[in-house]
């Protein structure tokens, strides 16, 4: 394991299940690992991080790797996290969402190419605290009461590659069909953009009209996919499969806006390019 990322404070490989005796006495109840990094979660909300420091990915505000869990120190108290290749999406004990890590920063602050400190995304969106949140490497999910709403690379969030990164969308031709019915509904389809950054720079955020009125359970992200669970167990999928991730037959497939594509479903696990669901009985 030559990016560290087992905090054992070696680089061997290792074949068995063994003790990491270093966060014996933290209470971790959470581990989540990226691509080769693992960010570790206490009982009172604090992060610890060991692995490949690459593209800021351990929050220490260096690129330097860790051999041994180390603690992220920051001033806010983390409920839960997501994590994929090296970015990581947090939402705090107060609701608001930070990240750190990552190689696609187009949603994070443009004066830096990396992200290597924990930086405040956002802090409400149109007035709803963010109770869930979920990360691709380049791109995110986060869910409000209002419903669910996408940043950062758009060629990863289904249909939305459709919808120039302006702040009104008055050209139809930007729109795929669904778009334009719903349009014609006189929904607002605009970008949704805030300035509750650090660095108080404009942040775009788009809602997903087509998961408006679903009471959704779960959010996920795969590599270039995206997944939303709805409290009756009907599975919800956008983007871009790219080895039958979205479990319809094919191979490769993209899906411009949410479809079901499966249904009884009591929790699912995602991976890079894979999903495991658990169904209900």
């Amino acid at each position: 394991m030559y990016c560290r990322q087992l905090g054992l404070a070696h680089t061997n490989n290792v074949n068995t299940p063994t003790h990491l005796s270093l966060l014996q006495r933290k209470f971790i109840i959470e581990a989540h690992c990226g691509s080769k990094h693992v960010i570790f979660v206490t009982q009172k909300g604090t992060m610890y991080a060991t692995g490949f420091g690459f593209y800021g990915s351990l929050g220490q505000q260096t690129n330097e790797d860790c051999c041994l869990p180390k603690r992220i120190d920051v001033e806010w108290k983390v409920k839960s996290i997501s994590v994929k290749e090296y970015l990581n999406v947090a939402l705090t004990t107060d609701f608001e969402v930070y990240t750190f890590g990552g190689v696609d920063v187009s949603h994070l602050d443009s004066s830096a190419d990396v992200n290597f400190s924990p930086k405040k995304l956002v802090k409400h969106v149109n007035g709803r605290r963010v109770i869930e949140v979920a990360a691709g490497p380049s791109h995110g999910l986060l869910r409000t009461k209002d419903g669910v709403f996408v940043f950062g690379s758009l060629d990863h969030t289904g249909y939305l590659q459709y919808v120039p990164n302006i702040t009104t969308t008055q050209d139809e031709t930007h729109l795929c069909p669904a778009e334009i019915e719903l349009k014609h509904k006189n929904l607002d389809l605009s970008a949704k953009f805030i300035v509750e950054t650090e660095s108080k720079q404009f942040r775009y955020l788009y809602r997903s009209h087509f998961l408006k009125d679903i009471h959704i359970s779960q959010l996920h992200c795969t590599q270039t996919g995206n997944f939303v669970l709805d409290e009756k167990g009907d599975l919800y999928a956008f983007g871009v499969g790219k080895f039958g991730e979205f479990g319809r037959g094919k191979q490769t497939q993209s899906l411009l806006y949410p479809e079901k594509v499966n249904s009884g479903v009591s929790t699912l696990y995602v991976g890079y390019w894979h999903v495991f669901l658990v169904m209900q009985k």
